[in-house]
């Protein structure tokens, strides 16, 4: 099964992160369309997700540490083309929620 794996700093408490790690995660899935989401995490620093896009079955995972996240997105075989696609919205919506405002912060 194809991967795409992405590693981005932070400088958070985990706790946060992992709070932050969901909206992300939510978001990136949202941007391909996906339905039936589902985010699971372990309390502590793993997070695991999983959808449905246009009929293919996406999972991930989420692992934390003190000062970087891995974020890695399982695609079908058949879907291997669209791994650079995938990689480019990780890179565009995730680091913006380690940052110390959030996105969704006022001003």
């Amino acid at each position: 099964m194809p991967k795409v794996k992405g590693t981005y700093t932070h400088s958070l408490s985990v706790v946060e992160v992992v709070r932050r790690s969901a909206n992300a995660v939510e978001e990136l899935l949202d941007s391909f369309e996906a339905t039936d989401i589902e985010i699971t995490d372990n309390g502590t620093d793993e997070m695991a997700f999983s959808c449905e896009i246009r009929g293919f079955s996406i999972s991930g995972e989420v692992s934390i540490s003190d000062d970087d996240i891995e974020v890695v997105v399982d695609l079908p075989f058949f879907a291997s083309s669209y791994k650079g696609r995938v990689r480019d919205a990780m890179d565009k919506r995730i680091p913006k929620y380690l940052e110390e405002k959030e996105p969704d912060d006022e001003p």
